[in-house]
Order: C-alpha cells, then structure tokens, then sequence
C-alpha cells in the first residue's frame, strides 16, 4: 500500500488533534516508505542513519501513532491501520455527521 498524501495530511491533522504534534518530514518519510513494504535497511532518508531510524526516530513514531489513533501501530501493522484509517476518513468525508 503505498500513502497519498491526501491520506498523511488527514493523519497529520489527527496526530495534530489527538496529541498536539505534528509529524515532522523524516517521520512522513519513514510511514511512506514503510508503506511501500521497504525494510529500515532500504530506507535511504539523507541525513539520517539506518540504526538511529530504526532504534530511534520508528519507535516513538509508531508510539505516537498509535496513541493519535487508538490502534497498535507498528511498521507491520501500519498497512492495516492505514487502510482503516482510509476508509474512516472516506466515510467521514462522505457522510459526514449524518448518525450523530
């Protein structure tokens, strides 16, 4: 699965609601490119080290993750929680506050 925009704008946004941070640009890279399916070792973001993303700069992603969307984000769980977070921002959009 890999993230449109669109869909890490309206993850930001929630990060952004939910825990007062934002996603800075190494983070966006590290769910881009984990959504492709790429390994940390795979990851080439300049600047950054492959173990300091890895034992670093992921881990406190996926704790922020998961504590903006209340599901257990990890690198192999973020296809998943991508893909429901999708369908909640396509039904939000779509029917809005219609049930409430």
């Amino acid at each position: 699965m890999d993230i449109e925009d669109a869909l890490l704008s309206w993850l930001n946004q929630r990060v952004k609601d939910r825990t007062g941070e934002i996603l800075n640009e190494v983070e966006k890279e590290i769910i881009r490119k984990s959504s492709e399916g790429l390994t940390y070792d795979k990851m080439k973001i300049p600047g950054y080290q492959v173990e300091s993303i890895k034992q670093n700069i992921a881990p406190q992603l996926w704790k922020l993750l998961s504590k903006a969307t209340g599901k257990n984000v990890t690198k192999k769980t973020l296809p998943i929680v991508l893909e429901a977070l999708e369908k909640e921002r396509w039904f939000s959009r779509t029917y809005g506050d219609i049930f409430i």
